[in-house]
């Protein structure tokens, strides 16, 4: 299970060290350079041990997450059915839940710190955290925005790969006839598109998330350089319609 997490971390950091990159080598007249080659470089010269601890405190929460289905399981074996022991098994899945994505939400954006800054695991994180705060109310919209086209996209790929699957299984006739019951392989259709998806979404979930908190990463630089947030050149210029809808 650690080596799982990691493996996701690593290609995650990667990704958000391209899109640091690209960003804060960004201007008004140029696009910057999505420099992935430092991201792999970085994972494992650098910062590998951020990157292990953070998914280290993920499988922490998975190893839990067995461990008390496990134990509720002999449990109940052992004493049957009882609504009380059921309530608890729920009570303690959904506080293992909360804590998972509270740590997968922490995790990622300290990750972005990480790239930034070069700091380690814990100390990224609660600069996270502080900026995070100073502009909560954006983060939430802005967040759940992210979160529904994610969603509409995986359910919108799926939906498209069955209805494809269902034309070919009833329509072509190199197929038609040859299944006496095209919902299973539809049904097998839909469950693979939505997994393939959902990978390539989380590419979608994770660039976002790194440009909201590479914008507010900004917005202190020229803070603290005495500069109003507008007359910022090294900026790339999709970003200047965010800025005016922030302000």
């Amino acid at each position: 299970i650690w080596i799982t997490c990691l493996l996701m971390d690593i290609f995650n950091y990667i990704l958000i060290v391209g899109v640091c990159n690209w960003y804060f080598t960004s201007t008004n007249e140029r696009r910057g350079s999505l420099k992935l080659c430092n991201g792999i470089m970085w994972a494992f010269t650098k910062n590998l041990g951020s990157i292990a601890l953070g998914s280290a405190l993920m499988t922490m929460t998975w190893l839990l997450r067995v461990l008390v289905g496990w134990f509720f399981k002999r449990l109940a074996e052992s004493d049957g059915e009882n609504c009380i022991v059921n309530c608890l098994a729920c009570l303690c899945t959904c506080c293992i839940d909360i804590c998972q994505r509270c740590i997968n939400y922490i995790e990622e954006r300290a990750y972005v710190q990480v790239a930034l800054e070069g700091k380690n695991f814990c100390e990224s994180a609660g600069q996270a955290m502080t900026l995070n705060k100073r502009h909560a109310a954006d983060y939430i919209v802005i967040d759940g925005m992210g979160m529904l086209l994610e969603f509409l996209g995986k359910v919108t790929i799926a939906i498209g790969n069955a209805a494809v699957g269902y034309l070919m299984l009833t329509q072509v006739q190199e197929f038609k006839g040859k299944v006496d019951n095209p919902w299973v392989p539809i049904a097998v259709i839909f469950i693979i598109s939505f997994v393939m998806a959902s990978m390539f979404m989380s590419v979608f979930s994770v660039t976002s998330m790194t440009l909201l908190q590479c914008l507010y990463v900004d917005f202190d630089f020229a803070k603290h350089k005495g500069l109003h947030f507008h007359q910022n050149s090294n900026r790339p210029k999709e970003m200047i319609r965010i800025v005016n809808h922030v302000t």
